[in-house]
């Protein structure tokens, strides 16, 4: 790219772009040593069909928004020291603006199974592939974003940049949503927060909040629902993007 994007190109890029990575899941990421909490509970869920549903809703600016529905019905079995959970998609709902109708077409079209099969260990938390943790990924979305507005070479007037920064930063941090919580499935904590600061040119000031809340059932220290919430915010302006959970008896 060899000179600055104005509004419409810009707009035009982030809403092909919008999909990415608010519709892919990737490998979970590896689990931290269990709590002393979770060492204490259990973990015993059910060995019955279950439905597990994930949520992904998108702010895309001028109030319109990308909503992902998908709905797999998963088993846990036990496997090792621990379990597996399986799964099938077995639904998928997309409602998108008119302008992404052709790729809101093509994503309810595909089938998401990717991430099945589900290692957990005894205490329910995902064992998969070394991944950062959410701080960490939360740095690198303010990094990659940085870098995508020196490949664009914006312009110096203040607007432009904070406005364009603001679309960089949603995407980039979008992509948090692609992990699963490491303990999504019996969660340490019912709530909590994690924020970071941003300096910016011209004295703006930016900053990336990433929320969680969950239910468990206390029996069998099973999520019943959760949701994670990522919040981008330069000066005045902020958009969000939430994906929220149910796993619940089929």
């Amino acid at each position: 790219m060899t000179g600055p994007l104005d509004r419409r190109q810009s707009m035009a890029w982030l809403a092909g772009a919008a999909l990415v990575p608010l519709l892919a899941t990737t490998r979970p990421a590896r689990a931290r040593p269990a709590s002393a909490r979770q060492a204490a509970n259990a973990f015993n869920p059910p060995s019955t069909p279950m439905r597990l549903t994930r949520e992904l809703s998108r702010e895309l600016g001028d109030g319109a928004h990308i909503v992902v529905q998908r709905i797999w019905q998963v088993q846990f079995t036990d496997q090792d020291a621990g379990f597996s959970l399986e799964g099938e998609q077995v639904g998928v709902d997309v409602s998108a603006p008119q302008s992404l109708g052709m790729l809101a077409a093509i994503e309810r079209g595909r089938t998401e199974n990717a991430m099945f099969p589900i290692a957990l260990d005894q205490y329910g938390l995902i064992t998969a592939e070394q991944a950062d943790g959410a701080p960490a990924q939360i740095d690198q979305a303010i990094l990659q974003a940085r870098r995508q507005i020196d490949a664009a070479r914006l312009s110096d007037a203040k607007q432009a940049d904070a406005r364009q920064f603001l679309a960089y930063l949603q995407q980039s941090a979008a992509q948090l949503a692609s992990q699963l919580p490491e303990d999504l499935f019996n969660p340490a904590q019912s709530s909590w927060q994690q924020r970071r600061e941003i300096d910016l040119p011209h004295g703006q000031s930016g900053s990336v909040i990433v929320t969680f809340s969950a239910a468990t059932d206390p029996a069998a220290h099973l999520m019943q629902r959760a949701q994670r919430c990522i919040v981008t915010q330069i000066g005045d302006a902020s958009r969000t993007s939430c994906e929220n959970w149910s796993l619940l008896s089929a």
